[in-house]
């Protein structure tokens, strides 16, 4: 059974950017990774930003 490189990240489906993107994005710069990897730079990315906005309006 083969996975679907379109499938997004579960605890993150309201999310917009899926796996398969990010795999397009990222071999387009040279970047060549598999599924598992991409869904967990995205995860990192979107705790991240996450992490960056609530501070962002902490800050006034």
């Amino acid at each position: 059974m083969q996975k679907s490189n379109d499938r997004i990240v579960k605890p993150f489906s309201s999310r917009k950017v899926s796996v398969g993107k990010a795999i397009k994005l990222l071999r387009q710069r040279g970047i060549k990774v598999n599924e598992d990897e991409a869904a967990i730079i995205l995860d990192f990315l979107y705790l991240l930003a996450s992490s960056f906005k609530k501070d962002d309006t902490a800050g006034g």
